[in-house]
């Protein structure tokens, strides 16, 4: 039994290695002492099962014999045996550890075993929480998990001088495992409150031990004691006992009381050191006090709504010292690590260095209570084959670390900043990356024509050479700027290459507006870009995350080539002398950057002739001054964009850098048409014919043949309908006969003589601008010249049978003198009459000879066209019956008649062609006979002016 129980404490004060680190120093004193309990405990199980079992616990003699045995026949080997039967006797032993206040049994024969008891009743209470296994597993963990190998430098995590945070599947694992433990750790209080509840529970045990061992052990007496042991038949011996050992029963009780006091002192220390007002645990009153500093950093500094977190991290630090645990809080307390990180302000990387910038960590200013020192920071670089660890002492202002004579390329770096408090590293920043690679160089890109001409968006070709040393691979980004954005500089980087997480390595992820290309790539054709509108480009190479550095960046502006004006609405119209071209804006989207048109005029052997730029606001223009008639043209126009950026001014023509961009050019061709006639005159007219000339066109090309379109059409709708015949026709000559123009009807008429040039280019015809004359036939003369009243000088005649004849025209002219001219108006042609009457003036001298022409008129445009004259001669004649009258008044007195007046006509008749119209057919030669009637005539007798010829 004695062996089971020392086995059973053994056991019991045998911590297992995850345990010991949760023990303050008060504990482990506490440790000590219940190895001294049952150290003493085991002695005295020692000497009561080992030297007293065989003997017994009393030391008897034999002090009296009663019935018939005597002293003498007890004496020698059966006293012996007598004094063994009563030390185990049990009367011998009620009679012996018998107490008069106590109705129990001494201390001596159970006092061994109820110290062992003790002893181990206080060790299951220190290993209060061991004894749960869910606590303990937990205990474990958080040991395994977070304690043990951060404390080792074994963590990888920890070591992230040679990580850099890179990701696996056991840094997964043990991440996960560590917000998992510590995380139920943050909401829990149990292992605090089962520390108190230890504590109060040894002092009460303790207390109630050493209450036990004194009233009960201590009151126990070394006194003799009387008993009898029976004889059978043969009567009693009376024996005398007393205790064994008992002096040194009482000195190990004793012995072990004290221990129980000093029990009950170490756990009321260790009460009093886990109180948090006390602020005797050291990480508890660390983290208080920065919390008071009252810094922006410390305001959410380790929140938990348990104890158990911090009050387990105090018990390290006094295993394990105060920088160590630090340094495991740092590695798992995030905001804690914020306060130990130092604040990394720059990150300076070439193709073959590193330098780091950075402030001094948050902690490094924090005034509190319990301030931690930064001691210095450490730097450190992997792989680096020699200098790989920089340290520099802790200060105010900033600090800077340079590691040069790197090999870029493919080769990953992992940099590590870390602070130093109390010569143990602080989990720091790190930066695992690739150096710089170099950068791609002579970076070029052009335009590209369309194969399709409905293609309504642009594209570009780029091309470069590759830079020296490895990389992974090329960033193309094309974006497009806005206009008047910047001026002659490019725009600021568009790729910010420290945005990413420091403490994991991330694969960059590739941004919409950027195109990745193979590492062995040279050029790259870029497509569906809006046309008109300004591009800029970034070339960079690529290893890892890390791109080439930003100044080194290949970029380059370009304006993308506008879509020329539709085909469908580019209109050319020509004139002699001009050409006015039309088009339309391109139809689509972008043309941000349009500025205008370019117009080129072009000879028909396509040599340029004349080059304008027009506004992107015109949608026509006319070239005048280098335009010849009947002349091929070629004219092409093409859209161009243009930036001169924002600070250049109208008055700025010195600049010369801007950008530009031209469509590809649409082209027609257009013939100029040639110069009409000029100067159309009538060289003849007659009846029914017309003769015109007119000069040529004086500005006609050498070697191009020269034609005439000529045509005549009436005014008159009357006689335009009697023309059946198309009288237009090509000539070649400048002189041209209209005849055969309508009898009767159409002489004396109004015609338009159009004139047309006609020049052949190409084998087609181009006829130039008509220019056209109206022009008079001649109309018919009158006819049938006679002598109404000779006495009257009424002459009679029928009207001419033009039918536009309203106005004759009578010449007389009496042999040396001049003519006299006198117009007869015919006003509305009245169809009851066909003859004009009319009286001359003047006297006709008798047997004077006249000579008399009657002309028809029409009138063109204010001048006058005649006729052919009727023409008459005319004398005057009188005849006397008798030379003396009489005063006889007789019936048919000859004497007194008047005198006879008559007037010859010698005529010469003009003939008439065609029938005459229906108003001139009836003529009445009666009523012209009778004197009665003549002055009926005269009355009729039409207007008429004078005028000397």
């Amino acid at each position: 039994m004695a062996t089971s129980l020392e086995a059973a404490a053994k056991e019991w004060l045998s911590d297992p290695p995850w345990n010991r680190v949760f023990k303050n120093s008060f504990d482990v004193i506490e440790d000590q002492v219940n190895k001294g309990l049952v150290a003493l405990a085991a002695i005295a199980l020692a000497v009561r099962f080992l030297a007293n079992l065989p003997s017994g616990d009393l030391l008897c003699i034999v002090v009296a014999v009663n019935g018939s045995l005597s002293f003498d026949s007890l004496a020698g080997p059966f006293h012996a045996s007598l004094s063994s039967y009563a030390a185990q006797d049990p009367a011998c032993h009620d009679a012996v550890f018998y107490s008069p206040y106590l109705k129990v049994r001494g201390f001596v024969m159970y006092g061994p075993v109820i110290i062992m008891l003790q002893a181990i009743l206080l060790i299951g209470v220190e290993k209060l929480w061991i004894i749960f296994p869910r606590l303990s597993q937990k205990l474990e963990r958080f040991y395994k998990a977070v304690v043990e190998e951060a404390l080792l430098g074994k963590d990888p995590d920890v070591a992230e001088d040679f990580t850099g945070g890179a990701i696996s599947m056991d840094k997964i694992v043990r991440e996960r495992q560590r917000e998992e433990i510590c995380g139920a750790l943050r909401g829990s209080s149990i292992f605090y409150q089962l520390y108190l509840l230890k504590n109060l529970i040894e002092i009460f045990l303790a207390a109630f031990f050493v209450v036990i061992n004194i009233v009960w052990g201590l009151e126990s007496k070394d006194e003799t004691g009387i008993c009898y042991v029976p004889m059978a038949d043969k009567g009693a011996v009376t024996m005398q006992c007393r205790q064994k050992r008992y002096d040194f029963y009482m000195t190990v009780l004793w012995a072990f009381n004290s221990l129980l006091l000093c029990h009950i002192l170490t756990s009321i220390i260790s009460l009093i050191w886990s109180m948090k007002i006390t602020g005797l645990r050291r990480i508890t009153s660390i983290i208080d006090a920065l919390k008071k500093s009252h810094h922006e950093t410390t305001e959410n500094l380790i929140e938990s709504k348990g104890q158990d977190f911090l009050f387990l991290f105090d018990l390290v630090a006094h295993t394990c010292g105060q920088p160590a645990t630090l340094r495991v809080l740092s590695s798992t307390a995030p905001t804690f690590a914020q306060l130990c990180q130092p604040a990394l302000t720059n990150v300076t990387m070439t193709e073959t260095s590193i330098k780091l910038t950075w402030k001094p960590c948050p902690l490094q200013h924090i005034e509190s209570s319990k301030r931690l020192i930064v001691q210095k920071y450490v730097t450190t670089i992997f792989p680096y084959s020699r200098h790989h660890m920089k340290t520099i002492a802790a200060q105010e202002s900033e600090h800077e670390v340079e590691f040069k004579d790197l090999v870029g390329g493919k080769r990953e770096y992992v940099v590590t900043l870390s602070a130093i408090i109390g010569d143990a590293k602080m989990k720091g920043v790190n930066r695992t990356t690739f150096l710089p690679p170099f950068p791609p160089q002579k970076l070029n890109c052009v335009n590209v024509d369309n194969d399709k001409e409905e293609q309504q968006e642009s594209t570009i070709k780029i091309n470069w050479t590759r830079p020296k040393g490895e990389f992974d691979k090329y960033i193309l980004k094309v974006f497009p700027l806005e206009r008047r954005k910047i001026s002659s500089t490019l725009s600021p980087p568009s790729y910010f290459p420290y945005r990413y997480n420091n403490s994991f390595k991330h694969n960059r992820e590739k941004e919409p507006d950027e195109i990745w290309l193979g590492h062995e790539e040279s050029e790259y054709e870029m497509k569906n870009l809006k046309p008109g509108e300004r591009y800029q480009l970034e070339l960079r190479t690529m290893t890892g995350n890390q791109t080439c550095v930003e100044e080194k960046v290949q970029r380059k502006l370009i304006l993308t080539k506008p879509l020329p004006p539709s085909m469908e609405y580019f209109i050319i119209e020509t004139s002699s002398d001009k050409l006015f071209v039309s088009w339309t804006a391109p139809e689509s989207d972008g043309h941000t950057f349009m500025e205008g048109y370019k117009i080129q005029v072009k000879s028909s052997e396509s040599k340029v002739l004349r080059e304008l730029f027009v506004s992107k606001h015109s949608r026509n223009t006319t070239i005048s001054d280098i335009i010849l008639s009947a002349t091929e043209y070629k004219v092409s126009i093409s859209s161009f964009c243009r930036d001169q950026g924002e600070t250049l001014t109208e008055q700025d023509l010195m600049r010369l850098e801007y950008l530009e961009s031209f469509s590809k050019a649409i082209e027609k061709s257009a013939v100029t048409a040639p110069q009409p006639p000029s100067n159309i005159k009538l060289e003849t007219s007659a009846s029914t014919s017309l003769k015109v000339k007119w000069d040529p066109p004086t500005t006609v090309p050498t070697n191009t043949k020269i034609s005439y379109n000529v045509n005549i059409q009436a005014v008159s709708p009357v006689v335009r309908e009697a023309m059946v015949d198309d009288k237009s026709k090509e000539i070649e000559s400048n002189v041209f006969t209209f005849s055969h123009l309508p009898e009767i009807i159409g002489t004396g008429e109004l015609y338009r003589v159009s004139v047309q040039t006609v020049v052949t280019i190409s084998g087609k015809n181009y006829q130039s601008e008509s220019v056209s004359e109206v022009f008079a036939t001649k109309p018919l003369p009158p006819e049938k010249l006679t002598v109404i009243s000779a006495t009257e000088q009424i002459f009679s005649w029928l009207r001419s049978p033009s039918p536009s004849v309203q106005n004759y025209k009578l010449k007389i002219k009496k042999e040396s003198e001049k003519a006299i001219d006198y117009w007869v108006s015919d006003l509305g042609r009245d169809p009851s009459s066909s003859d004009i009457k009319f009286q001359l003036p003047v006297d006709l001298e008798v047997d004077g000879e006249y000579k008399i022409n009657i002309y028809s008129e029409v009138e063109n445009g204010g001048n006058w066209v005649e006729s052919e004259p009727l023409f008459t001669k005319v004398t005057k004649y009188e005849d006397r019956g008798i030379d003396s009258d009489t005063e006889i008044d007789i019936e048919r007195d000859v004497f007194d008649a008047p005198k006879t007046t008559r007037i010859a006509l010698r005529r010469n008749q003009t003939k008439v062609s065609g029938e005459k119209p229906s108003i001139f057919s009836k003529i009445v030669d009666e009523a012209l006979l009778h004197s009665a009637e003549a002055g009926k005539h005269v009355s009729m007798l039409g207007t008429f002016s004078q005028q000397s010829s």
